[in-house]
């Protein structure tokens, strides 16, 4: 085999050699975006736990009872109405 032959081969088994470190550069610089997205998302989730510790520590029960039954009759209220409209919107198209 020519000296030629030889260098050709060698320089082929560089490039392959080169594509594959490429592949794994690429693999690599994939997963640390990956690492970082995953730490961004952490840190928000970690602020909002926070958060919702303080107001459950700071939380006002009776005040948050009475909300929520304010809340629960507004809905009711709702929901009765619409099913009021509802059943006129029905009634009117069968005449």
């Amino acid at each position: 085999m020519a000296i030629r032959d030889e260098v050709a081969i060698a320089l082929k088994n560089l490039d392959n050699g080169i594509g594959q470190v490429l592949e794994v550069q690429t693999e690599i610089g994939a997963r640390l975006n990956l690492v970082e997205t995953t730490e961004v998302d952490n840190e928000d989730v970690t602020l909002v736990n926070k958060a919702v510790q303080a107001d459950l520590r700071e939380l006002d029960y009776a005040e948050a009872l009475s909300r929520l039954s304010f809340q629960t009759i507004i809905l009711e209220a709702a929901q009765q109405s619409y099913v009021k409209i509802a059943g006129l919107n029905l009634f009117n198209q069968l005449r």
